[in-house]
């Protein structure tokens, strides 16, 4: 029987666009008149961008005035440039749910890293949340059979660059070669974790060979020797903020226009200074070595204007042109949070196997104003009444329309080796001119759109016509050797 945890945690996630920050401070605001031994809420951000101190546009902060006095933490307190992952914010999180529950003061994590959210409420998910201060340059474990046997087929320069792997990744828009041989070594010791990351998803290629270092065995290895049964941290109350797309994209949509008129290209040319500052490069070189993967520079916006900030005299229709792609990247963001919530989180919910598990309230956050009390405020003030006092709750399924719809069509958990290999990359041969920099794709919807894409077709095409032309060829050379021993035979 496993122990009932008894530390709780309140969790909002949900899309970008929602209202989490708002029914965050509501609840925290509502802790003191509920009582139960609790003096007050406090706020944890759970977003990865906001950790990032300024650039309050782009990254969507909630504004002083809007925190009501409800206090905010690991928000704004990281430099722009530095790397802050998931690792640091979990250990950082966890000590300050320690010291706000010696506080009698409820815990509420509240942003979209919903990824964030799941290996804070279920531990034991991720290989090691010990970042150290750089790789590990000898094995802390004897190497288990498969990993001795993959190091002794590594080629000379790729055991060099296992015994002395870097401290830090360099951008695979800087230094691709680099970039190339870390991915390289991984595949050679471990190709089931190297199909997992494209190569210049460097800082995740270089923090899987560090596992294999920690653990002495095979990245993926320890990835299948996790539970599938999830086994909570805490106790916990999760609310999913969920707006049907129809409405909720274009809320997206004005939402864009807005953080334009709020000084979006001002902070992001602060951005771009940053950049040039942390690479030591020039403003001409920034577009082609910004690696887009790494810190404050993943943030929605920075990418999608480059072309138009990188010109000296860009016309209207570029800046138009950038708009759009940045409400196109926030809506498909926007999906990928609720695949997320549906796809990982909510299957970890209900594989969860605890005299208390977790409980997940859908709340539909599609029609705000007048409708926000009703739908969201009061049902979740009620909901965290009856978590808090330990009363039985209200199905979840039952509280709309849209969280029966949403709830009851959720996908089982995959193993952690299934959820491994779903997220294969595959590389296009036919787009790969260069080998060592090679054109790579997720399985799937990536794969799909990519094949079926022009600039794919065309070079297909192309082969096509190509190996057509050389079977032609040798066809026209066997036809001719068989004449050649046909006449010799005659003459003799």
């Amino acid at each position: 029987m496993v122990t009932k945890p008894t530390r709780p945690l309140v969790a909002v996630v949900g899309t970008t666009g929602v209202g989490k920050s708002q029914l965050a401070v509501e609840l925290a605001r509502s802790v003191s008149e509920i009582g139960l031994g609790w003096q007050s809420g406090s706020v944890i951000n759970a977003d990865a961008m906001q950790v990032y101190n300024g650039l309050d546009v782009i990254t969507n902060k909630i504004t002083e005035a809007e925190m009501c006095g409800v206090p905010h933490h690991l928000i704004g307190f990281k430099k722009p440039g530095e790397t802050y992952v998931v690792f640091e914010w979990l250990r950082d999180a966890e000590t300050l749910i320690e010291k706000l529950h010696g506080e009698n003061v409820l815990p509420i994590a509240a942003g979209g890293t919903s990824y964030w959210v799941q290996n804070l409420i279920f531990p034991n998910r991720l290989p090691s949340l010990d970042t150290g201060t750089g790789a590990a340059q000898t094995l802390e474990k004897a190497p288990s059979s498969s990993l001795s046997s993959a190091i002794s087929t590594l080629t000379p320069a790729l055991l060099e660059l296992w015994q002395n792997l870097p401290e830090r990744a360099s951008a695979a828009q800087i230094i691709p070669d680099d970039a190339f041989r870390l991915h390289s070594l991984l595949c050679h010791l471990d190709p089931q974790m190297g199909a997992r990351w494209h190569w210049k998803d460097t800082r995740k290629v270089l923090r899987s060979l560090e596992i294999i270092k920690e653990n002495g065995c095979l990245a993926s290895e320890v990835i299948a020797s996790q539970k599938q049964e999830e086994e909570p941290r805490y106790r916990s109350l999760i609310f999913w903020l969920y707006a049907k797309p129809e409405q909720l994209n274009p809320r997206l949509d004005a939402r864009v226009d807005k953080m334009l008129q709020q000084g979006l290209l001002d902070e992001i040319k602060t951005m771009r200074s940053i950049a040039i500052a942390l690479n030591g490069q020039s403003e001409e070189a920034l577009t082609v070595n910004t690696d887009y993967t790494q810190g404050i520079f993943q943030s929605i916006g920075y990418k999608e204007f480059d072309e138009y900030l990188s010109s000296s005299d860009p016309p209207e229709e570029l800046l138009q042109a950038s708009l759009d792609q940045m409400k196109h990247a926030t809506k498909k963001y926007a999906q990928r949070q609720v695949k997320w919530i549906r796809d990982r989180l909510l299957p970890a919910v209900n594989n969860t196997h605890t005299d208390d598990p977790p409980v997940l309230v859908l709340l539909d956050a599609t029609e705000l104003g007048d409708k926000w009390d009703l739908n969201v405020k009061n049902p979740a003030i009620e909901a965290l009444r009856d978590f808090l006092e330990g009363a039985p709750m209200r199905n979840p399924r039952t509280l709309s329309d849209v969280a029966r719809e949403m709830l009851s069509t959720h996908k089982h958990g995959l193993s952690p080796t299934e959820t491994l290999l779903a997220r294969r990359k595959r590389q296009c041969t036919i787009c790969t001119s260069d080998p060592t920099r090679p054109v790579m794709l997720e399985e799937g919807r990536e794969w799909q759109v990519h094949v079926k894409s022009r600039a794919h077709r065309t070079l297909a095409g192309k082969e096509k016509k190509v190996a057509e032309q050389m079977a032609q060829r040798e066809e026209k050379q066997r036809i001719r050797r068989e004449r050649r021993g046909d006449s010799s035979l005659v003459s003799e």
